[in-house]
């Protein structure tokens, strides 16, 4: 029952993720189409927003159904295999739900040629990257510290370590337990190292990301969207330091087998906790911070952004061979993409694979 209720509730907060995905992305873009600021607020599009949101939670509610049967009338084994499968299911179906609104969205601006007597720019703050926008990396030091602290402590207790220890968890549940080696007893401190590497990663590209400035109040786009990018930088330090220390218990568990009862837990806590607050604080700033109330918030409807359509693919893949950046924001929902048409993105992301594949192996089997 704990299984099912776990399960099912992971499912219904992945529904109402994708489900408010239109409110919080920018008012400039929606279902990934670049559109005036006042079209936003027009009733059409208000109702094509919650046309979007009942489908979407339709779906949703047939996929946590889907999930209940597998705890009716399966055993534990499948129900774990069927979450995964329902959880992969739910995104690809909700994309294609997306693509219906998404051509929608275009006939509409095709049709209507919103773009009409509107003057496009791109704005452009040559100071916005001199400015500190993200925490330093510095601070990537404290869960660095505790990550040696780990790998110390493993150590020094090597000797007390049970002669087996687990390492795998089959299909069916089931625990495998492998040799203690001083490699292997290093499994979680290295995954402790990946997690601060990519944390660290990320807040550089918060840092560098290509700004995004609403050319009909730049001012107030610019002051919206640093603070977006500091609230984002503390809330990732603050989730590195949490992975870092639920890390650091699961080893304890090996070091102290008496604590394995508090393992799922307190990971489960600490899993809740970044989830919830990511949620949070993606409603509360918005894509860009364009949902952060800044004083003097007057817009320029005959001044809007550059359109850029062409090239995003589907509306949220953006191949653009012309711009030098390689991290820009999203247009679905919030956080930062990659231009997949510079070379060095599939690079970072064949080396963010391998790293996370290639670390537990060379650790276990050496």
């Amino acid at each position: 029952m704990i299984t099912a209720i776990f399960y099912i509730s992971m499912l219904l907060i992945m529904v109402f993720i994708f489900s408010i995905l239109p409110y919080i992305t920018r008012r400039t873009e929606q279902f990934g189409v670049t559109i005036p600021y006042k079209i936003y607020m027009r009733t059409d599009i208000k109702q094509i927003r919650k046309t979007y949101v009942f489908y979407t939670i339709l779906l949703g509610i047939i996929i946590a159904l889907l999930q209940l049967c597998l705890h009716i009338f399966f055993r534990e084994n499948v129900q774990h295999i069927g979450f995964t499968i329902n959880t992969f299911l739910f995104i690809i179906l909700s994309f294609f739900v997306y693509l219906q609104f998404h051509k929608k969205m275009k006939n509409m601006k095709a049709k209507e040629n919103w773009s009409v007597e509107k003057t496009q720019r791109t704005v452009i703050d040559t100071s916005f990257h001199l400015e500190r926008n993200v925490l330093s990396n510095w601070f990537y030091l404290i869960p660095l510290v505790v990550t040696i602290g780990t790998i110390l402590y493993t150590f020094f207790m090597y000797d007390s370590i049970p002669n087996e220890i687990p390492m795998h968890t089959n299909v069916n549940g089931e625990v495998r337990y492998d040799a203690k080696t001083p490699f292997n007893v290093l499994v979680m401190p290295g995954t402790q190292l990946f997690m601060i590497g990519l944390f660290f990663f990320i807040n550089i590209i918060i840092g560098k990301a290509k700004q995004q400035i609403h050319a009909g109040n730049p001012k107030v786009s610019k002051i919206q969207n640093q603070l977006y990018r500091k609230k984002w930088s503390r809330f990732l330090f603050i989730s590195s330091v949490l992975m870092v220390l639920m890390f650091l218990f699961i080893q304890l568990t090996f070091i102290h087998p008496i604590l394995q009862k508090y393992e799922t837990p307190i990971t489960l806590v600490i899993i809740a906790i970044i989830f919830i607050g990511s949620i949070i604080l993606s409603i509360r700033t918005g894509q860009g911070g364009s949902r952060l109330k800044i004083d003097d918030d007057q817009i320029d409807d005959h001044m809007i952004d550059r359109d850029e359509d062409e090239h995003w693919k589907l509306g949220q893949f953006y191949f653009n061979k012309n711009d030098p950046s390689i991290f820009i924001e999203k247009r679905f929902g919030v956080g930062w993409t990659n231009n997949w048409a510079h070379p060095i993105s599939w690079i970072l992301l064949l080396l963010i694979i391998g790293t996370a594949i290639g670390i537990p192996l060379l650790l276990t089997n050496l």
